[in-house]
């Protein structure tokens, strides 16, 4: 099971992109310029991130506490942490820090601490975890020695104040903590039962040749975030020296989870990294004229044979009775010429926008203005700019209310449909009947954003891996198109138990018994940023969406996402204007079951997190 990770600042956080924190805690012994110094340790081991604890000895601990001296004693002064913390940030380091109070908290903020840390001494404080909640920033949560009651409370903390970037830290400091102790199988049972990002607080003796392995493991069983104590000389024999790691070790550490997180790749176990696509072209045969062809024929068996072949777009045997018997030639071919995807008439695949004008958070947001232009309006430029599709279709209810959208359509010269209101799958199928479509590609209208060249890249994969339903959630939210195949659309509908709650239609298509689905891997690093958010659903939405046509103008339709992404990564103050926003829920269950024999009786009866209902 995935989950999703976090943005801190431009560095995205997760599975494939785990994150080694220094760990250094009191390890500089309450003296400034021993903290500086292994700020400078951490970031001459090309680490990432360095973590304090931000100790104030009378919030931690009673007076009368046989601890309470030394803690004292580690305290640092403002001035101090500002030094320190600004070394971190000169040298490129996230910080981070714990914090076990109020007053920490206050402190972290004062700082602009980038990563909050709630250690499992005050996991369950009333008053700290929904302040942390409510803060918004970056977040681990400590569970070592907690109860599954216990941290189902804290992430409903988290959840409830709309605060999702947060990551269930497992692991203790037993002093050290022995080899049995560490339990990595927790880090699975956490992902699953939360279904959120986890990481390692790892205390193994640093002596041991294993405490290099570990973190290694943790990150194969879907750790984001490992935690490491460092230490300049574990001869001095500082807080924590037993399970700290010195700075070659640190930086052999941080070099082998760079290499070993690249091994991982996606978990969907069907889908090709590129390296394994290249094989599959250079070793496999593919399809190749057996005789000369003329443009204008039709492919039958009898005219194909299959070789090895080197040519861009060539197919795999595989589609010939699936997506090219009975295909017409575009262009003659010579005898073992490769039969490829451009030399066939195309699919014709169309762009369906699912639109309405009522909305319970943002009436009529879809002529919402953005740079001088309805949202909606917007989106269809965008959509325009698309290679692959050949039709558009405005997707919109029969409601009095929506007779300005078949207006609109009509001033844009593009296609329309209306139906009813709540079966949006219906008003698909007549639009895929309208335009005779083969494929249709699902827009929403509060997605003004959407990509058209990931689309563009989707289409083809989903012709090339033989599927029926391609989508993708490495996109910001609110940017990501899904490919469907009109075929498949017919035999859900057909299944549907309750077809008037197909608005919800992704929970139909994700059922492996019905629909051959694909979860398309985004390549490219610079637009994998799911937890931008680029919908429209709330004022803050529009805000944030009026802000970023504001910086690019009037051409802002067809500014390229990479373009966007680059814009957010240099402006967290607009990326935080709706980073708290909730999508809205749904209430109640929703019923996407369907009829055997495609589907078991309890299969597709999910829960349905709203956010682009309001469009469609």
């Amino acid at each position: 099971m995935g989950s999703s990770g976090l943005m801190i600042g431009s560095r995205l956080v997760d599975e494939q992109h785990p994150l080694l924190i220094a760990e250094i805690a009191s390890a500089h012994d309450g003296q400034v310029e021993q903290a500086c110094a292994l700020v400078r340790a951490a970031a001459d081991g090309a680490g990432e991130a360095v973590k304090f604890q931000l100790v104030i000895a009378e919030e931690l601990l009673t007076p009368s506490h046989p601890d309470f001296e030394m803690f004292h004693r580690l305290e640092l002064k403002l001035q101090d942490w500002q030094t320190v913390v600004g070394e971190a940030r000169q040298r490129g380091l996230i910080s981070s820090a714990d914090v076990f109070g109020e007053q920490s908290l206050r402190l972290a903020q004062d700082l602009g601490i980038q990563l909050l840390k709630i250690p499992s001494s005050s996991l369950t404080d009333p008053v700290l975890v929904p302040l942390v909640a409510s803060r918004g920033v970056p977040t681990l949560l400590s569970v070592a020695g907690a109860t599954e009651e216990e941290i189902a409370w804290v992430v409903e903390q988290f959840r409830q104040a709309g605060h999702r970037a947060f990551v269930l830290i497992h692991g203790f400091q037993g002093f050290p903590t022995p080899l049995a102790a560490t339990h990595l199988n927790r880090l699975s049972w956490l992902r699953q039962r939360f279904a959120c990002p986890v990481g390692l607080s790892d205390h193994l003796p640093a002596d041991t040749a294993v405490a290099r392995h570990l973190p290694l493991v943790a990150v194969g069983l879907g750790a984001s975030v490992i935690e490491k104590h460092l230490t300049q000389s574990r001869s001095r024999r500082g807080p924590d020296w037993v399970s700290a790691l010195e700075p070659a070790e640190f930086g052999q550490l941080q070099e082998a989870l760079r290499h070993i997180s690249a091994a991982f790749g996606p978990e969907e176990g069907a889908c090709w990294m590129e390296g394994e696509a290249r094989y599959r072209r250079q070793m496999r045969r593919q399809l190749v004229a057996g005789r000369t062809l003329q443009a204008g024929e039709i492919l039958t068996a009898d005219k194909i044979t299959q070789r090895r072949a080197i040519a861009p777009g060539s197919m795999d045997p595989w589609f010939f009775p699936r997506r090219v018997a009975g295909k017409t030639l575009r262009r003659s071919l010579s005898p073992d010429e490769a039969i490829t995807w451009d030399s066939l008439s195309d699919p014709l695949v169309a762009v369906l926008i699912a639109v309405r004008m009522k909305s319970a958070r943002l009436p009529r947001k879809a002529l919402a203005d953005l740079a001088g232009k309805p949202v909606i309006e917007r989106l269809v430029e965008r959509m325009k700019t698309a290679r692959h599709p050949q039709r558009l279709v405005l997707c919109t209810s029969t409601h009095a209310d929506d007779r300005v959208l078949v207006e609109l359509a009509r001033r844009l010269g593009i296609e329309w449909v209306c139906g009813e209101e709540e079966d949006v799958m219906a008003r698909f199928l007549r639009a895929a009947e309208q335009t005779q479509a083969e494929l249709i590609v699902r827009v929403t209208g509060d997605n003004p954003l959407t990509d058209a060249e990931t689309m563009d890249r989707m289409i083809v994969s989903h012709l090339e891996r033989d599927v029926e339903y391609t989508y993708t959630d490495d996109l910001p939210f609110g940017t990501r198109p899904e490919i469907i195949s009109v075929e498949a659309l017919r035999r859900v509908q057909a299944l549907a138990e309750d077809p008037g709650q197909t608005e919800y239609m992704t929970a139909y298509l994700k059922q492996p018994e019905a629909v051959k689905s694909y979860r398309y891997v985004v390549q490219d690093a610079q637009l994998v940023r799911p937890h931008y958010r680029l919908t429209l659903d709330t004022p803050e939405d529009l805000a944030v969406l009026q802000q970023i046509y504001a910086r690019f103008g009037p051409d802002g339709s067809t500014v390229s996402l990479r373009e966007v992404i680059r814009l957010l990564d240099q402006s967290p103050e607009l990326v935080a204007m709706n980073a708290a926003v909730q999508q809205r829920q749904v209430a109640g269950v929703i019923n996407a079951r369907l009829r055997a024999p495609r589907a078991p009786a309890e299969a597709g009866v999910v829960d349905i997190a709203g956010g682009d209902e309001d469009a469609r």
